[in-house]
């Protein structure tokens, strides 16, 4: 069976505001050939890194990103080294790039360069603002898109300050969008014939991820504040603590309500029909918490879920990512690959999350190292010799 990209190839650019984006192409069997400056891409200088010791082949950010792709480099900044540019492109689909806006124009390498050499290219750019608008030229880390899109607003407790999510939540959503983008721009072209560029913007994607919030403003005006980790309408619906670390618990359903409170022997005054008004539960949610809290303390994570589970009681524990790692659930979905990195030695990696029945997702190779493809590149797709790549990196045009 054949993957579902695997006809298309695509040449990256991006760096850390790209990764999501070419990672989905590459898994979803794009050829990828990530174009990098000759001292490489910045996501190999970005932590943690193996051993802790800072190196372009050490960065476990960079590998997890960039399995399934070849590396070339290239220097853009140099004339030579846009022409060898310029006919790359004419081989390939699709370039994802996350340059200011305005850079690649500068360069020479604006999307209508690039459709003058190669009419059906797809160009893809990521940015903080987007392409055009007030703030374009600004810079913008993940942090500031969280920020100026709205999730990073309701985020935190109650009367604290505002805090950022782990990761890097507002580019992977972009990149999510930025590949569901370019697969559809490939359908469009498809039945067109036409090339065209996308342009996603951080902030806006991020702005995707505050739920309601958005159109609870548009409705009637009123800010979502900061409730912490609860449900301040759902009495229990909080993290509770155990033996272990803590437990999602969240009954607000008076069925639920009911099987927790037979679970935990009615404890007073909770076994009193009454307690079963929502509204009396959240009014007095202090005391339903505490009674709550001093039952669970007397589990483990593991045993409360499987109870809850049991009874019908929406109970979920709190994973660390390598409990996750060790679950049956990863293990029968087959979630993790070992995949062997030359530097980096054998360690699982984490696959997609989706299936195709039909299509199989790839997830083999490890990410490359600098400039590993060069030749199989410049001299298979471009007619190069051994000699002209000695020549190109004397000139530090590779």
């Amino acid at each position: 069976m054949t993957s579902a990209l695997e006809s298309y190839r695509v040449l990256d650019l991006a760096d850390e505001k790209g990764a999501q984006c070419v990672k989905t192409l590459a898994e979803l069997g794009a050829d990828v050939v990530k174009v990098e400056p000759p001292e490489g891409n910045s996501m190999r200088f970005s932590p943690p890194f193996a051993r802790d010791i800072p190196h372009p082949e050490g960065s476990l950010w960079f590998a997890y990103y960039n399995t399934d792709k070849r590396s070339i480099t290239l220097n853009l900044d140099t004339e030579e080294g846009r022409d060898i540019f310029k006919r790359l492109v004419v081989r390939f689909d699709v370039v994802v790039e996350s340059f200011s806006p305005g850079r690649l124009s500068n360069l020479g390498l604006g999307y209508d360069s690039l459709r003058h050499v190669n009419p059906s290219v797809i160009l893809t750019s990521i940015t903080g603002f987007g392409q055009d608008g007030p703030f374009s030229a600004y810079k913008a880390p993940d942090l500031v898109c969280f920020a100026m899109g709205g999730p990073m607003y309701p985020s935190g407790e109650r009367g604290q300050a505002p805090c950022v999510a782990p990761g890097n939540l507002a580019y992977g959503v972009a990149g999510a969008w930025a590949a569901a983008g370019t697969i559809i721009a490939l359908y469009h072209r498809a039945t067109t014939g036409a090339g065209q560029h996308i342009d996603v913007s951080g902030q806006e994607a991020a702005a995707m991820i505050t739920d309601s919030a958005i159109t609870r403003y548009s409705y009637e005006g009123s800010i979502i504040p900061r409730e912490g980790n609860t449900y301040p309408w759902i009495t229990p619906g909080d993290l509770y603590p155990c033996r272990d670390g803590w437990v999602r618990i969240v009954a607000g359903q008076a069925v639920h309500w009911r099987r927790l409170v037979a679970w935990m022997n009615a404890p007073e005054p909770l076994g009193d029909p009454g307690w079963e008004n929502r509204e009396k539960r959240n009014q007095n949610k202090t005391l339903v918490d505490g009674i709550v809290s001093d039952f669970t303390r007397k589990f483990t994570r593991a045993e409360l879920f499987a109870e809850g589970q049991k009874l019908g009681v929406p109970i979920t524990p709190v994973n660390t990512p390598g409990e996750f790692m060790r679950s049956e659930v990863a293990k029968a979905r087959n979630f993790f690959t070992e995949i062997d990195h030359p530097v980096l030695g054998r360690h699982p990696y984490a696959g997609p999350p989706y299936k195709f029945s039909e299509a199989p997702s790839r997830n083999k190779r490890p990410a490359p190292l600098l400039g590993q493809h060069n030749e199989e590149i410049y001299c298979g797709d471009l007619g190069f010799t051994r000699e002209d790549l000695c020549e190109l990196r004397a000139r530090r045009v590779i």
